[in-house]
């Protein structure tokens, strides 16, 4: 018979992905208190559940954000106020 087998009781590789990545993020988060290392730990995270789920407004609202948040950061790295 083709495909994984798996022990009896247990759930299916699909069904436990979502729990194993988030450990793993929870994992990768606790090992470093670098901002931008946590920050490319929380884009994987959400890049590995838009590939489960292709929302693409959930995408665009995550650019948007982000580049808000750049924004934000030169504004006060000028001095301005936002």
């Amino acid at each position: 018979m083709a495909g994984k087998r798996r022990k009896s009781g247990k759930p299916t590789l699909r069904v436990a992905r979502p729990e194993r990545r988030r450990q793993t993020l929870n994992e990768r988060l606790a090992a470093t208190a670098d901002p931008l290392t946590r920050l490319a730990a929380a884009v994987d995270y959400y890049r590995s559940a838009y590939r489960t789920n292709q929302q693409p407004q959930s995408a665009e609202r995550m650019v948007e954000a982000l580049v808000g948040e750049g924004d934000r950061l030169y504004a006060t790295s000028r001095g301005d106020a936002r």
